[in-house]
């Protein structure tokens, strides 16, 4: 690659970053109550993070395929399997719609979720980066711990730290 292709691959990684930090209001409050919340857990970035790949900071809450919900796209079958409530498609309708006007509640469902990843990765005997690789990639992936998912949200996290 020559002199004006590497000043090009520059500009073009320049100008993405650029774009990825010109957030909405929305999506900076998101940004910092994420941050905020997850902090009080030691998984303030970590909740940042999956925000960000999840949903572009509350951009995007909620996809009808899984279905998923909140700024941190939870499975609605998780919640209501956590939650004691029966699944039925009136009750899936009513924790969408929970998960997407109560962010308290999306969030604490997120930290529960990780939290309960990691006590299980903990017991399986990981610890360190590998407990926190296993921990996320398990939030997308369940007991097949999706390790890319992980990457992906850890690039985000280095990403958005420039941000703050």
């Amino acid at each position: 690659m020559g002199y004006y292709g590497i000043r090009l691959k520059f500009l073009v990684i320049f100008l993405l970053i650029a774009n990825l930090f010109a957030f909405t209001p929305a999506q900076k409050q998101d940004f910092r109550f994420s941050y905020n919340y997850g902090k009080k857990y030691d998984l303030g970035w970590t909740l940042v993070g999956i925000s960000y790949v999840e949903s572009s900071l509350g951009k995007y809450k909620i996809n009808l395929a899984d279905p998923s919900a909140s700024s941190y796209h939870i499975l609605v079958k998780s919640v209501l399997r956590r939650e004691h409530i029966p699944d039925n498609s009136w009750n899936r309708s009513r924790m969408i719609e929970k998960l997407l006007n109560n962010k308290y509640f999306a969030a604490r469902q997120a930290i529960s979720e990780l939290l309960f990843w990691k006590s299980y990765w903990i017991r399986q005997g990981y610890s360190g980066n590998w407990l926190w690789v296993r921990m996320v990639g398990s939030y997308n992936g369940g007991h097949v711990s999706n390790i890319q998912y992980a990457r992906k949200v850890a690039k985000a996290i280095r990403l958005l730290r420039r941000y703050r």
